[in-house]
């Protein structure tokens, strides 16, 4: 939960320095406008700047995606008839399943979903 927050906050704080970046670029550019004082090569560098803390701030986010991905592990859930559950277990690849007790159950059921990282099967009758 607390890597969820922190994600969230890094989220939060990458829109708002795109937003600024946004209003400083207009106000900027409105000013060129305005006057001649700004020079372009100071703009350019400003503009370049900004673009390389977005990136920054874009890999970082990447990065938090990644952890949170890893910490996610694939579940598989499996339930028979009457829809009550008979396996759950979290599986390392899901491509790549190894227990064959395992994949006979997934053979015989019906995929039902998948939802946040967990798929859903119903046994056959």
């Amino acid at each position: 939960m607390k890597t969820l927050f922190n994600i969230n906050r890094k989220l939060a704080s990458i829109t708002g320095i795109v937003m600024g970046a946004l209003v400083m670029t207009t106000t900027l550019a409105n000013a060129a406008a305005d006057s001649t004082m700004i020079d372009d090569k100071i703009f350019a560098a400003k503009i370049a700047a900004l673009e390389a803390e977005v990136l920054a701030k874009m890999k970082d986010e990447d990065n938090y995606l990644a952890e949170l991905k890893a910490f996610n592990k694939p579940m598989i859930k499996i339930f028979n008839e009457n829809y009550e559950l008979i396996y759950e277990g979290i599986v390392d690849n899901k491509e790549a399943i190894e227990d064959k007790q395992l994949l006979i159950l997934i053979h015989k059921s019906d995929f039902l979903m998948s939802f946040e990282n967990t798929s859903y099967y119903k046994l056959h009758n």
